[in-house]
């Protein structure tokens, strides 16, 4: 079954197969105004004049046409260039129709696009001439290839061209990446590239069948080639006309071990890369399962990789006998990582361990025969938040539903290619980004990726709800004080199922038993039982610094447990405490002095009148008096000596570490001498600011321009802290401040949630909203942050009644930009797309309620995007059940529509955990 629907937005979109691009009539083409209406007493030789004026314009219009005989045949040559040749688009006309009429005189605006036109044409020739003269430089063609944009419609942004012209550039680049292909062959530098350009391509042009064929052509040619093989399977995966369960999962496991081979031959300095993407792979794989229905078997994946690579017994080499090993464990069905009373691979092989395992399974909600598609969808979403662990041997359930039990030969394909040695925090990450938790601290650029990644943000973990205004996906730079502050605050705890979370507890408990050293794992274990279980998380820092005595990060979790339990001064005792040990520690932790300096100033900082206490925890840390509590008294007018001596302490710590390679604890030192100038200065934002663009030079100049994220977020927050506690500020300033940071990091939301507040504070929203609207947030390479944040603003507009612009056609228009866009990043994004469906849902508050004609149009609208949602998202078994529910709740759909839905489940071989016997027999009886 497939669904070939109209566009949500209202606009036909053809099927691949009907779809053929067509020339598009040009927009440029000047009007030309009649001869102008000479006066009948002008003279002969005026009339002369005007002959001889007309003659030399002749001239100058034939030296234009670059010697054509006559203007009939230019104009011929001229429209035989096809506009999909590398020549560039046809364009019309520079003179009149008939050379004996005169030309009008340009507006401005005329001659400006004339000279955008030219320019772009004078380019592109230029960049024709390279392809010629060099035609197996493949950043030749690529130059080519992407300036076409231009050529199309000079002078504009390639966001703001319609779809059609974008499938009118796509076409164009398919055939130039055809003609560079006769090149440059596999193996050449360049190559790969330029045929994952031609597929982008293909995929607005070609219909499913060719794309298929083409991807089938390209791997059997690169077999091995590690750039293809991620495109590939997003490809599998979102191909709604051929998607299979079975045979995405196949292509997943043909991936890894693809991988696996190519680390074997790889060089030692590849070999981290390889393994980074491995584990990207790995996760890709594990949500997928769960988003199909298959949540047993992707945790099942999971405890085996971790008890694999962290509990296995010492001293085993032989990696395949281990494997066999680690089959023995997981067929006795003992417990496992994550579940109550385990103790590891280890433990179980040197006491022969036999507790049998407890796994909690849920009753299967009754079936209403009078409405069992209804019933059926209200079953399954109840069950879709639940944490499904695979079932134990002897449970009813699992002879029942065969998916219930995860036998080792279901998980061996996908953990052979993962035998060989990974980066445990890597594997970590990918983990906490599997169960939509907050990254650990750090700037690994490679894993804060999967958190924008469109596939993976499909969790409710990602949405801001204690903001009315904001409700973009968070993506924030994780710090140590935000990690205990404000990062876990942003789930929600009415969405989160208790199972899941003494899961995740266990989890890291174990795995801290395993790695007993691991800071990183230490700290973020502790902020995660600050979180979720605050009663237990000062007993846990105790006992982890207990077990490291000399830990500074250890010191810093506890006291930062005590003040976000409001137990201030024993958080401050603990910092004095650890400062004054600090001459006994390694040299290597008193790198670290600063990390609890920071965490105590900032503590105070941010506490309601906060301030002077801040400024006299700056003055007595970084002065003669370092440790003492009671040193923060009285007196916080700052002399010049004090400025001068915070300034050297702050500016010689920063160097030191970075020299060090430790820019994460060197920031710290910028940012204290950030708070310090503006406590100092009687909280002068203007003086913070200086500061800060001081230390973002010296970033620059040691070539770290992308940790100047953690002082511009830090900067963002001093602003926030400034503008809630009513200080007077600048709009104008802050907004222009914000906007250049957002340039350099466009996916940071703190930066965006900010920038919203202050247009929404002093209702610029106009301005605002055309900023967002326009790249980097929603420009051709947005990611699914930047798009959120833009709806989120489009939806908060026309949901206010104070502030006028937005209407609910702006609203979806941006979610149709977002998604329907032919070159959109984002169209597989089931956060946006859920988004979608729920504002195009009739309102079921009274106060909000619709006449019957409303009602049918918006159960019209919310039809359509649950359909077109179905072609974009057909691995997803989550909107399936939600659009199923909500038309067989609200209407909208036929019997025979409904049970067509249905059956896609079946089609596409999604999982479904209510009775299919049942179901069956409930909807023989509607009319299909």
């Amino acid at each position: 079954m497939s669904f070939s629907p109209p566009q949500a937005d209202g606009s036909t979109v053809p099927k691949f197969s009907s779809f053929k691009p067509k020339k598009a009539a040009s927009k440029n083409a000047e009007t030309v105004d009649g001869p102008d209406v000479h006066s009948a007493s002008r003279t002969r030789g005026d009339a002369a004049e005007r002959l001889k004026k007309r003659r030399e314009r002749r001239e100058t219009v034939r030296k234009r046409k670059h010697g054509a005989e006559s203007p009939v045949n230019a104009e011929s040559q001229r429209e035989d260039v096809d506009y999909r040749s590398i020549e560039g688009k046809a364009k019309p006309s520079d003179s009149p129709g008939d050379e004996d009429l005169e030309f009008v005189e340009h507006s401005d605006e005329d001659d400006l696009a004339n000279r955008l036109s030219r320019a772009a044409r004078e380019e592109n020739a230029a960049l024709v001439g390279k392809t010629k003269e060099h035609p197996l430089d493949a950043e030749a063609w690529v130059g080519l290839i992407e300036h076409q944009a231009k050529i199309v419609k000079p002078g504009v942004d390639a966001a703001q061209l319609t779809n059609s012209e974008k499938r009118a550039v796509a076409d164009i680049r398919l055939s130039i990446s055809v003609q560079a292909l006769c090149h440059i062959s596999n193996g050449t530098p360049g190559h790969t590239e330029l045929v994952l350009g031609m597929l982008e391509q293909g995929k607005q042009i070609w219909e499913t069948s060719k794309l298929t064929a083409k991807w089938t052509g390209v791997l059997k040619d690169c077999p091995d080639n590690i750039k293809l093989w991620i495109p590939y399977l997003e490809f599998v995966q979102t191909n709604h006309l051929a998607f299979r369960y079975d045979q995405c999962r196949d292509a997943y496991n043909r991936c890894l071990t693809i991988l696996r081979e190519a680390r074997l031959g790889a060089s030692g300095s590849d070999t981290p890369k390889i393994a980074s993407i491995q584990i990207y792979v790995l996760l890709r794989l594990t949500t997928f399962m769960r988003d199909a229905g298959y949540d047993e078997l992707s945790y099942a994946l999971w405890q085996a990789l971790f008890e694999y690579h962290f509990f296995a017994p010492p001293g085993m080499t032989d990696r395949k006998d281990k494997l066999k090993m680690l089959e023995d464990f997981w067929d006795s069905d003992v417990p496992r990582i994550g579940e109550e009373g385990a103790q590891g691979w280890t433990y179980y092989l040197q006491h022969g361990e036999r507790t049998a395992r407890r796994v909690k399974s849920y009753t299967l909600p009754r079936l209403a025969t009078s409405q069992p598609l209804a019933s059926f969808a209200d079953g399954e979403t109840d069950l879709l938040g639940k944490l499904h662990l695979h079932a134990v041997t002897d449970n009813d359930d699992s002879a029942e539903d065969p998916y219930r039990y995860v036998m080792f030969s279901d998980l061996q394909s996908c953990l052979e290619p993962l035998i060989d040695e990974m980066p445990t925090r890597e594997v970590l990450s990918a983990f906490l980004c599997f169960i939509h938790l907050p990254p650990m601290p750090g700037l690994d650029l490679a894993t804060r990726a999967w958190w924008t990644d469109q596939f993976l943000t499909s969790g409710v973990g990602n949405i801001a709800a204690n903001d009315k205004d904001v409700a973009g996906i968070i993506n924030p730079l994780v710090t140590s004080f935000s990690l205990f502050h404000e990062a876990f605050k942003q789930r929600p705890m009415n969405d989160v199922d208790p199972e899941s979370l003494a899961f995740v507890d266990r989890v890291l408990t174990q795995l801290l038993s395993a790695q007993p050293d691991d800071e990183d794992l230490a700290e973020y274990y502790v902020a995660y039982k600050l979180a979720f279980f605050p009663g237990e998380a000062a007993k846990a820092a105790k006992r982890l610094l207990k077990s490291q005595p000399s830990s500074f990060r250890r010191y810093n979790a506890y006291a930062l447990v005590e003040a976000q339990l409001g137990r201030g001064e024993r958080a401050a005792e603990v910092w004095v405490t650890a400062l004054k040990m600090s001459q006994d520690f390694e040299n290597a932790e008193m790198d670290y002095e600063i990390l609890l300096r920071h965490s105590w100033a900032s503590t105070l900082l941010h506490q309601e009148g906060g301030g002077p206490e801040a400024l006299r925890c700056l003055l007595n840390m970084f002065g003669e008096n370092t440790t003492s509590v009671d040193g923060l008294a009285e007196n916080t007018t700052v002399s010049a000596s004090q400025r001068l001596r915070m300034t050297r302490v702050c500016e010689a710590g920063f160097e030191r570490l970075i020299y060090g390679e430790r820019a994460d604890l060197a920031v710290l030192y910028a940012e204290c001498q950030i708070w310090f100038a503006y406590l100092a200065d009687d909280e002068d934002l203007t003086s913070a600011t200086g500061v800060r663009r001081t230390y973002s030079a010296r970033l620059a100049r040691h070539g770290l321009a992308s940790v100047d994220e953690y002082l511009l977020q830090m900067q963002a927050g001093l602003f926030r802290l400034h503008i809630d506690r009513h200080r007077p500020y600048k709009p104008a300033i802050l907004r222009q401040e914000l906007l250049d940071n957002l340039r350099s990091f466009p996916h940071n939301s703190i930066l965006l949630e900010l920038y919203i507040h202050i247009g929404a504070q002093t209702r610029i929203d106009d301005r605002l909203r055309a900023s967002l609207h326009d790249d980097p947030l929603t420009g051709p390479d947005a990611t699914v942050v930047g798009w959120s944040f833009a709806i989120a603003q489009e939806l908060r507009r026309c949901a206010s009644s104070e502030i006028f612009g937005a209407t609910t056609n702006s609203v979806r228009s941006t979610f149709s930009r977002a998604l329907l866009a032919p070159d959109s990043k984002v169209k597989h994004s089931v956060f946006l797309w859920s988004r979608w469906l729920t504002f195009e849902l009739p309102p079921r508050h009274p106060a909000n309620s619709l006449s019957e004609a409303q009602e049918r149009q918006a159960l019209g609208r919310a039809k359509q995007v649950f359909l077109d949602g179905l072609r974009y998202l057909p691995w997803c078994k989550a909107w399936v059940i939600m659009g199923l529910r909500a038309s067989a709740r609200e209407g909208g759909m036929a019997g025979s529509e409904l049970r067509q839905v249905y059956d896609v489940l079946g089609e596409r071989e999604l999982r479904v955990r209510m009775s299919v016997e049942e179901m069956e027999e409930a909807v023989a009886g509607l009319d299909v």
